[in-house]
């Protein structure tokens, strides 16, 4: 049958109210079959078969009202949602990718995950890999460790980069079970090139030797390039390793610029640490309790309990003036700063 006929076919079956027919003629518009494209014929046909409910052409809808030069999110976002109540695994995808990104509908992780999972049960790989991911790093509400594991190992499966390096991330940090050897070879890749995430998991995973066999000297290789990258978590380990002389040699000045590089990133473990190193002699800074009580209250206001017990028996060595000096240099310190 010639293009002319089947145009002719779907016109009239469209005008008797065909559903099916109303969406291909859209379609038909829609790429120019049997001559130029028509896009206002495309969008009438196509809406025609949506009121009446055709799943198809409602998320087609979507995808006109999501990319075309009229674009609109929020009508976009309607057809797409009305696609997927109907359970149209490519609309629950978008609406998806629609609710994680904040497009057209004010971003919500938990419909996010929702309608990725529902599309990831029917087995669209693109979901599995968003589901994955929220379900891994999301807000603690929507965490679900093992399942997202799940999701990230099919989507790695499907060839995932993405995917597997997140996959990885969750075995070296010992979240999840997988080949530590193989884990550690992606990550390795991720970390020559740049990647902060993986430098720092595998330094942590070295240090600690809980998932691998422990590497204090490739810990701090990790550690270092991750700090550089000015991680405050990193610069706290790397101090600790110069502080105590393990993988690096002992080099209190290096553990004391590191610390301190952590904590005015606002880390608290770093504060409470460098008050203990002005608190004492000969650890990489000159003695001074006035500052070993500042840092001491910084790490109190952010939840060390230890720090709050030092500081309170720093302070009775201390002057009026001296304590004045110290409320002056807490109230002036500025994360970020120095």
């Amino acid at each position: 049958m010639k293009e002319e006929q089947i145009l002719e076919v779907l016109q009239r079956k469209a005008m008797m109210g065909d559903i099916p027919a109303m969406r291909e003629l859209g379609l038909w518009h829609l790429r120019g079959k049997g001559g130029e494209r028509n896009g206002a014929e495309a969008v009438k046909w196509l809406r025609k078969a949506g009121v009446a409910g055709d799943a198809k052409a409602r998320f087609q809808l979507g995808q006109l009202y999501a990319r075309g030069p009229g674009r609109k999110p929020e009508e976009a976002f309607r057809w797409f949602r009305l696609a997927a109540e109907q359970g149209l695994a490519a609309a629950q995808n978008v609406l998806g990718i629609l609710y994680a990104d904040g497009q057209g509908v004010a971003k919500d992780e938990a419909e996010a995950v929702k309608w990725f999972r529902s599309a990831a049960e029917q087995g669209v790989s693109m979901a599995w890999e968003r589901l994955g991911l929220l379900l891994v790093n999301g807000p603690d509400a929507l965490r679900a460790v093992q399942e997202g594991g799940r999701w990230l190992t099919k989507a790695a499966e499907q060839g995932s980069a993405t995917a597997r390096r997140s996959l990885a991330l969750l075995v070296m940090a010992g979240e999840a079970n997988g080949d530590v050897t193989l884990c550690r070879e992606v990550l390795e890749e991720a970390g020559r090139q740049g990647d902060l995430e993986a430098q720092l998991c595998l330094g942590r995973a070295l240090q600690e030797g809980k998932v691998c066999a422990a590497d204090l000297t490739r810990a701090a290789y990790w550690l270092d390039l991750a700090a550089r990258q000015n991680h405050p978590e990193a610069q706290l380990h790397l101090g600790a390793l110069y502080f105590a002389g393990r993988g690096v040699a002992q080099d209190y000045r290096q553990a004391a610029e590191w610390l301190t590089r952590s904590a005015n990133q606002g880390h608290a473990a770093a504060m409470a640490i460098l008050g203990s190193m002005y608190a004492t002699t000969g650890q990489g800074v000159a003695q001074d309790f006035v500052q070993a009580v500042v840092w001491f209250s910084l790490a109190e206001r952010r939840g060390d309990g230890n720090a709050a017990h030092y500081r309170q028996l720093l302070t009775t060595l201390l002057s009026e003036t001296q304590l004045q000096e110290a409320s002056r240099r807490v109230a002036e310190w500025k994360e970020g700063a120095g």
